[in-house]
């Protein structure tokens, strides 16, 4: 009987040791660092040596680490572990956009979130168990040579000692998280204080037209439309359209807001400059400006796209005030805004920026779960339905824009790409990422009414370089924005292939692989 009751505690103790190192694990995986199973086995040891002193504290500490692990593992499959763009993404996501990201995530994420929850759980309920350990002194030493193994190698190479340089995921992802959020508000604040208040300059303009109508996509991957060689015909319009085509325009970067700040403003001695903008250009250069969006505003304390679009003369956002509950517009709906824009009589050339929600998932609630083919899966079919809707759009603001005598010209981009997740090997689904070349390499075209033939550009053209594409593209000319090569030809130019990752370091697009989805 003895031998039976002994056997049982000594069992049910090594079952409580291995729930909390999968707890360890679980935790440690979650916020999507390098997985290493040495900082796995430090978490295990901190938590042990905590058990046996202070066992409020570890309490606390299960209860901590079960909450953040949780809430964090599915945002961290899908964006990574803690950036600057996590904590953009956080800032300028609205209500309703919140809500459809949660949605899209798959289940399997929050099964791992529950996983963790359970386990937790375990380790509560049985928390009495007492684990009687040898050896405590070198567990301690192990926990802290772990921890301050990178502050220590960061010495020793000359960067000094920082705490931040810990490899064990719950610290650093607080102190990343923490350095992250300082960033931001110190980058906003300083935007803020300086967007009205442009250093263009002395510009001059020379335009050949009269209306010049930039169009914003949203998420579209140029290997997706047929014009870019895809198998399905969902781009009929731009099959057909004559213009400039770019072949290999890479997005700066693969979410929405880093990438369009970097397309838009301006950038001097490696330095952002939001105040110095496109619409602040235009403005300079005596154009009437618009600004026509399907994506959201807030406020005051607002994103930069919101805030570059408030320096349009005319601006217009489809989502304001109770849009975040329940708003699900299509994308049709800024065309009255652009006819009006171009009804309207000025003798000023115009400049009218047309941000689509396009293919912004959930990607079926954009084509309310309709598509016209089916392919690989259900998110697959309606992401093709989407940018043949964007296709349509295109198709018709040319239309409105032939209506009227004035000469027009029309650029189309997107602002990134996504990447293809496979689900039970069945089922495919799109997601935000910023590992494969696929989420930078985007569609960008320029048709024109004056259009006569289809050429098409072969070289790299990289959005850092927008604003000297703009200037070319509009006839603005300032002494901030380099003329060092023609844009609108098939001319190489250098320092055509960065891009820029969510931690804001650049990459050559060379070096990232091809999505395996």
């Amino acid at each position: 009987m003895l031998k039976k009751i002994k056997y049982h505690v000594l069992n049910e103790k090594f079952l409580y040791c291995l729930f909390l190192f999968l707890f360890c694990i679980m935790v440690n995986y979650s916020f999507d660092y390098i997985f290493k199973i040495i900082y796995a086995l430090a978490l295990f040891s901190i938590l042990i040596l905590l058990k046996d002193t202070l066992k409020y504290i570890y309490i606390l500490f299960i209860v901590f680490l079960s909450v953040l692990g949780s809430l964090y593992f599915p945002i961290g499959q899908i964006f990574g572990s803690p950036s600057y763009n996590t904590v953009l993404s956080v800032f300028s996501t609205n209500y309703l956009e919140a809500k459809e990201f949660l949605f899209s995530i798959p289940v399997f994420y929050y099964l791992s979130s529950l996983l963790i929850l359970i386990l937790a759980g375990i380790l509560l309920i049985k928390k009495d168990i007492i684990l009687p350990l040898k050896g405590k002194k070198w567990l301690f030493i192990f926990a802290i040579a772990t921890c301050l193994h990178g502050p220590i190698k960061s010495m020793f190479s000359g960067e000094g000692f920082h705490l931040y340089k810990t490899g064990l995921p719950p610290i650093k992802f607080m102190i990343d998280f923490y350095r992250s959020i300082e960033k931001f508000k110190k980058d906003h604040r300083k935007t803020i204080s300086v967007l009205n208040n442009d250093t263009w300059g002395n510009v001059s303009s020379n335009p050949d037209y009269s209306n010049y109508i930039l169009v914003i996509g949203e998420s579209v991957r140029k290997d997706f439309m047929h014009t870019y060689g895809f198998q399905i015909k969902n781009t009929p319009f731009s099959d057909q359209a004559q213009g400039i085509f770019f072949k290999n325009y890479l997005s700066a970067a693969s979410s929405t807001q880093m990438s369009l700040m970097n397309t838009l403003a301006l950038r001097e001695n490696d330095e952002l400059q939001l105040h110095n903008n496109i619409i602040s250009l235009a403005n300079k250069a005596g154009f009437k400006t618009y600004w026509f969006s399907n994506q959201g505003s807030r406020g005051t304390d607002d994103t930069a796209m919101a805030n570059f679009a408030r320096k349009a003369q005319v601006r217009q956002f489809l989502k304001s005030g109770s849009w975040s509950v329940n708003y699900s517009g299509s994308d049709e709906k800024l065309l009255p805004f652009i006819e009006s824009a171009l009804n309207n009589e000025d003798s000023k050339p115009k400049l009218i920026i047309v941000h689509l929600m396009g293919s912004h998932p959930p990607v079926c609630k954009r084509t309310q779960d309709q598509f016209d083919v089916y392919f690989r899966s259900k998110d697959l079919s309606c992401y093709i339905q989407t940018i043949k809707n964007t296709d349509t759009v295109l198709k018709k603001i040319t239309k409105i824009a032939n209506e009227k005598k004035d000469k027009w010209s029309m650029m189309y981009f997107s602002d990134h790409g996504l990447a293809l997740k496979m689900q039970n090997n069945l089922d495919s689904q799109l997601h935000h990422s910023n590992k494969y070349k696929q989420n930078f390499e985007v569609p960008m075209f320029i048709i024109s009414s004056d259009a006569t033939q289809r050429t098409e550009i072969t070289a790299h053209r990289s959005a850092f370089s927008f604003l000297s594409l703009f200037s070319e593209w509009t006839g603005i000319k300032t002494e901030k924005i380099p003329e060092n090569c023609h844009f609108l030809s098939n001319t190489v130019c250098k320092n055509q292939t960065s891009v820029m990752l969510w931690n804001q370091k650049t990459v050559d697009i060379k070096d990232l692989p091809s999505d395996p989805g």
